[in-house]
């Protein structure tokens, strides 16, 4: 899945801002860098989040306010689709058993959440500002040398660095959860 992402990520940028999922309702498609800014705006001269985006949904999710995934041109073979959806299928999978499984320890419904999936490629830089995750779950995939991913310690007050190891899944449970 890494590689098939990077092979996405790796398209020039001009072919990427045509599949903008700004463009579409249903927000599906690619976010250039700079689209979002994780942390509060009014804090003054804050930059904007540095990370890009790939939003994509299974292909039974139809209805208002749903359309269809927008592949790269390039890469919309059904080998590169199905690897992605099948990761993602994959991971929802692993996400849904998570959720079902901390919300039934805290006495609620099973059926808890169902929600979008992304892959996003960190470079290097800074990625997206300091931010908690509104949703109720992340699960992340860290690769060696892409250092930088931070977890809020509610307790302590303070930012706890996460090393990135090889083949190694991060879960991070959002504000959802937190709250």
């Amino acid at each position: 899945m890494l590689a098939t992402c990077k092979t996405s990520f790796d398209q020039p940028k001009g072919k990427k801002v045509r599949l903008s999922l700004h463009q579409y309702s249903w927000r599906r498609g690619y976010e250039a860098p700079g689209q979002q800014q994780a942390n509060d705006p009014h804090q003054g001269d804050l930059l904007p989040d540095q990370k890009e985006a790939t939003s994509w949904l299974p292909l039974h999710d139809v209805g208002p306010g749903k359309g269809p995934n927008i592949w790269p041109p390039d890469l919309a073979d059904s080998e590169f689709r199905e690897s992605v959806m099948k990761y993602f299928s994959h991971m929802k999978q692993v996400g849904l058993k998570v959720m079902e499984v901390l919300a039934v320890s805290l006495g609620y419904s099973p059926d808890v959440l169902d929600t979008p999936r992304r892959a996003l490629p960190y470079k290097r830089q800074f990625g997206a500002g300091q931010h908690t995750d509104y949703g109720g779950l992340t699960i992340l995939l860290l690769q060696p040398g892409k250092d930088g991913l931070e977890v809020w310690h509610a307790a302590t007050h303070q930012w706890i660095e996460l090393p990135a190891l090889e083949d190694k899944f991060v879960i991070n449970l959002g504000d959802l959860i937190q709250r």
